[in-house]
């Protein structure tokens, strides 16, 4: 019997001393998002210096030079400055002013890099996962509506983060150099999808805000169309233009048939806007793309010899109406691809 109860003690004393891993399972790691790798840009000064911090009496870290292509790690709360990095040494980043790099980046996809960051505002800006660029001047208002107060203006072409919408995402509640307020979003581009931004608690349940219902594929692709119609329209106005200065300008004699001025403007009615959206914040581009055009059409009427200036003038504001119709178009075909998930030829 003694012989027994021994045997057992020592089965028992065997069992605790096995390891842990040998009575229990493992856990599965809990599976993480890689995050997308860095855009790249490029130097487009001589030579430049990275510096310590976002400011031009920041410690110049190092330099760099015209051509040399820097990882985009992170911006500042506007993005005038860019947190960057060499690819042979990612973990060594320094700030770059924005105006140095060149590329085809997109600064709404590049994050916050380290602050804290001196701003004249009084609320820090943070890292939310959405941004928007200015595509115009906007007005940073106290409440989502147009005769709201303002006492802040956001410039063209800074990057903001976007803190919450409106239910039906016309407007976006941003911070710009600590200044919190809402902009419209028309005056934005982005490439989020904007039903993922939080909606804002204070306008959920105001019917003035109320999110707007679901529009039929048929119906978006109709007026993408529309649009796409009028713009390859313009496009070869464009192109007649651009060709006809070229021409003068390498010393041809061109025929007198001036073009006609470009007054069939692409209307955006407020049914037209919900319909899609996106219509709404290409007025800006597409505005300024028709008055470089008219400017140039205005240009042609007075037959005889041309200045090396006049012609200069004509072609420069012809070519960037080209380029300006030629940007919205691919956004365009963009928002094709991304409605109806097929690729265009």
């Amino acid at each position: 019997m003694r012989r027994f109860i021994v045997l057992l003690m020592l089965l028992v004393m065997s069992v605790a001393a096995l390891p842990a891993s040998a009575q229990t399972a493992t856990p599965s790691p809990t599976p993480t998002a890689t995050p997308p790798p860095p855009q790249r840009g490029s130097v487009v000064a001589g030579s430049a210096f990275l510096r310590a911090s976002p400011s031009e009496d920041a410690e110049a870290v190092t330099s760099v030079f015209e051509g040399e292509i820097l990882l985009l790690v992170g911006r500042d709360p506007d993005a005038t400055w860019l947190w960057v990095a060499r690819p042979s040494q990612p973990d060594a980043p320094a700030w770059i002013l924005r105006t140095l790099l060149g590329g085809s980046y997109d600064l709404t996809r590049v994050p916050l890099g380290e602050g804290p960051f001196e701003v004249p505002g009084p609320e820090q800006p943070t890292e939310t996962g959405f941004a928007v660029a200015l595509i115009a001047e906007a007005a940073l208002r106290d409440a989502p509506r147009r005769d709201a107060p303002s006492d802040w203006v956001v410039p063209i072409g800074a990057v903001v983060p976007v803190i919450e919408r409106t239910p039906d995402s016309f407007w976006l509640k941003v911070n710009h150099l600590g200044y919190v307020g809402w902009v419209a979003e028309f005056l934005t581009q982005n490439s989020f999808d904007r039903s993922a931004v939080p909606v804002s608690a204070e306008y959920e349940a105001n019917p003035l805000y109320a999110a707007l219902p679901v529009v039929p594929l048929e119906v978006q692709l109709a007026q993408l169309e529309r649009f796409t119609t009028w713009l390859d329209d313009k496009t070869a106005v464009a192109e007649s233009l651009v060709y006809y200065w070229t021409q003068l300008s390498d010393g041809y004699t061109m025929e007198c048939l001036p073009i006609v001025p470009i007054t069939d403007l692409f209307t955006v009615t407020a049914q037209d806007a919900i319909e899609l959206p996106e219509l709404r914040q290409e007025r800006a581009p597409v505005q300024q793309a028709v008055d470089d055009l008219n400017r140039s059409i205005e240009a042609m009427p007075r037959c005889g010899i041309y200045t090396r200036a006049e012609i200069r003038s004509a072609l420069g504001a012809a070519s960037n109406g080209r380029f300006l119709l030629a940007v919205v178009r691919q956004r365009m075909d963009n928002l094709y691809e991304r409605i109806t998930g097929e690729e265009l030829d």
